[in-house]
């Protein structure tokens, strides 16, 4: 299909957490993931401006231009990429957090030294004023000499002058960042011979910018780095004194006489007893809503009451009057039909469940939470060898491990990226097969549940400890935005939760009706038999599950949360004791990832890593099995 002619593209660019992706769904009338934490964008998003033949690209949240972490170089490369193949500088509209002004303006000052054209938009105005932030805009728009719209993104205000400035060309600032003389001798000498852009991150020692360079630049950039001796830390320096200094007369904060209880209750999230007394209360929340409304209440009515009471038996008698071979029947409507297994398991089972779950999610990503918990368990984390800010691929993994693992792009070594990979895969169940595990979980004793919590987490800790120590590299020290506490908008709850509904109706639904078919043909020809004999030996006598369980495990391979409505299934029939099912719940957590995730693996991580992951997993997830079911026998459970 030929690529759409644009008249201009203009990039959404600035801090994590700012409101970028509020204001590109704004603009293009494009739904895309809205979050009250950083880390949501993780890769461009396209789309085209509202009634014109404009482009608007939202980029990932970046620090600084000079890269240290793979999301912020995907930023980098693509406005170098823009300059490189279009012979133009890029335009940029760099979205500053209002509260946090000084981060911001360091991408303006990196900016206007590169002499690429952009304007700025102040957002969160409204925080900004209830935290006592006071701007001088006339002056900071002076000083810059570019355009500067207020906006509240949220509630739409500053969207239409947005969109006024776009139409127009835009112009590059005329602010000089104030370097020290070494600093500004070296720049000015590799700005006359390479990209501005490549420039600075060549300057800050940014390895990756050197695959822009030929062999003849590469080796002057370096001697002239080494000729006048600047570091990193010197170049960092630099830009925060820079802005320092802009800031001095233009922003202030006044004291605020009345703080408000989400204010409160955000430094108390933080703090060691009352953090973990509002972890285990949130968490408390979650699988109480999810287990007892999703999971008892709508599944009820949905298996019980709407398909087992009418849709089942309508098909069931349709298909008996119809006069097909009885192989196609039982294709649809037998133990492993279509309609009676696989559309019910997708519809009635698991629906109920991980709506319950996103609606619930949904609230968390909004009210700010997320964050916080990387702050109170970044201690824990570097055990791991992860940081605190590990734990936004960790929580997404929550909704979706594939979408989770790209966004481990934000971490900023190897080390880190390979390690929350690795813990993603082995035991972060997502959204699907968490809401079944919640589901089973309640009708299991609290003792049970919060045994399944505890030995995923001592293995998830002891797998990140193991790999801490085998895995080279070093552990980037922690810092993350703290976003304010917030009251998340009603729909902006229901766009999210009916979005993600949509996405797995559309994604996973599909597969649940292909696997019951596939277990069908397995079980004609005699396969199933065939395989539930050869996993037996651990099943059986391993695990010490029924036999029927081998069947979950093989639908595991498909995607795990199959393997967990299995259980759910085998649980509700009476053949499995809670000491079993927790058992089944502890192996397939661990369990392989689904296929979409392993594919993921493999692009972000490549082949050898992600098929040495498969074959740790697989194998160490029945082992922790069989050492918890001996571990049972033993206690008489």
């Amino acid at each position: 299909m030929e690529a759409k002619f644009y008249k201009k593209t203009v990039y959404l660019v600035g801090n994590a957490n700012v409101g970028k992706s509020v204001i590109f769904s704004a603009l293009t009338k494009k739904y895309v993931t809205i979050s009250n934490y950083p880390g949501t964008t993780v890769e461009v998003t396209r789309g085209e401006l509202s009634g014109d033949s404009i482009e608007i690209i939202d980029t990932p949240g970046i620090a600084s231009l000079t890269p240290l972490s793979e999301d912020e170089q995907v930023t980098r490369d693509i406005l170098l990429e823009h300059e490189t193949i279009r012979q133009q500088k890029p335009e940029v509209i760099l979205v500053i957090d209002a509260k946090n002004l000084r981060r911001g303006l360091v991408i303006a000052s990196q900016l206007s030294f590169c002499k690429i054209p952009f304007f700025i938009v102040l957002n969160m105005m409204d925080e900004a004023a209830a935290e006592g932030v006071q701007i001088n805009i006339k002056e900071l728009k002076k000083r810059l000499g570019t355009e500067i719209v207020e906006a509240i993104a949220i509630q739409k205000e500053g969207i239409s002058k947005i969109i006024e400035l776009i139409k127009k060309p835009f112009s590059a600032s005329k602010f000089i960042p104030d370097f020290l003389p070494d600093i500004e001798l070296c720049l000015k000498k590799l700005s006359a011979k390479i990209n501005s852009l490549i420039a600075i991150s060549i300057a800050c020692l940014d390895k990756s910018a050197a695959a822009f360079l030929d062999k003849e630049e590469l080796i002057f950039a370096e001697k002239e780095i080494a000729k006048h001796n600047v570091s990193l830390y010197q170049f960092q320096n630099a830009w925060h004194r820079s802005v320092i200094d802009l800031l001095e007369d233009i922003y202030q904060k006044i004291s605020v006489s009345k703080v408000s209880w989400l204010t409160k209750l955000g430094h108390l999230s933080v703090k060691p007893v009352a953090g973990i007394f509002i972890l285990i209360t949130v968490l408390l929340s979650v699988y109480k809503f999810v287990g007892y409304f999703g999971a008892i209440i709508f599944v009820d009515f949905l298996e019980n009451t709407v398909f087992n009471g009418y849709i089942n038996p309508f098909f069931t008698k349709i298909f008996d009057f119809l006069p097909l071979p009885e192989i196609f029947i039982e294709a649809f409507v037998g133990k492993y039909g279509i309609l009676t297994m696989g559309l019910t398991y997708a519809i009635a089972i698991i629906l109920p469940i991980v709506t319950t779950f996103f609606l619930a999610f949904s609230f968390l990503e909004d009210s700010g939470y997320f964050p916080r918990m990387g702050s109170f368990l970044n201690n824990s984390f570097r055990k791991m060898g992860l940081n605190g800010k590990a734990v936004l691929p960790m929580v997404l993994g929550l909704g979706c491990d594939t979408m989770a693992t790209m966004t481990t792009r934000i971490l900023n070594s190897r080390k880190e990226r390979i390690i929350a990979t690795l813990l993603l895969a082995l035991g972060i169940p997502c959204s699907a097969q968490l809401g079944v595990i919640f589901s089973l979980g309640s009708k299991l004793p609290a003792g049970y549940m919060a045994a399944w919590g505890l030995i995923v987490t001592a293995v998830l800790m002891f797998v990140g400890y193991l790999s801490s120590k085998v895995i080279k590299g070093k552990v980037s020290l922690f810092f993350m935005e703290l976003p304010p506490l917030r009251v998340p908008q009603f729909s902006n709850l229901l766009k999210k939760t009916y979005m993600r509904s949509k996405w797995y109706l559309k994604e996973a639904a599909p597969l649940f009706i292909l696997g019951s078919f596939i277990l069908f043909l397995m079980d004609k020809f005699k396969i199933l038999e065939i395989l539930n004999k050869a996993l037996r030996p651990i099943t059986v006598y391993g695990l010490n599950l029924p036999e029927e369980s081998a069947y979950s495990f093989i639908l595991g391979f498909l995607r795990r949360d199959f393997g967990a409505a299995g259980f759910l299934k085998l649980h509700a029939d009476g053949l499995m004791t809670n000491a079993q099912t927790l058992t089944a719940l502890v192996v397939i957590t661990l369990f392989i990832p689904c296929i979409a995730n392993f594919l993921m693996i493999i692009k972000e991580r490549g082949p050898i890593t992600a098929f040495a992951m498969f074959f740790f997993i697989v194998p160490f997830a029945f082992f922790i099995g069989v050492l918890l079911s001996k571990a049972l026998l033993i206690l008489n459970l």
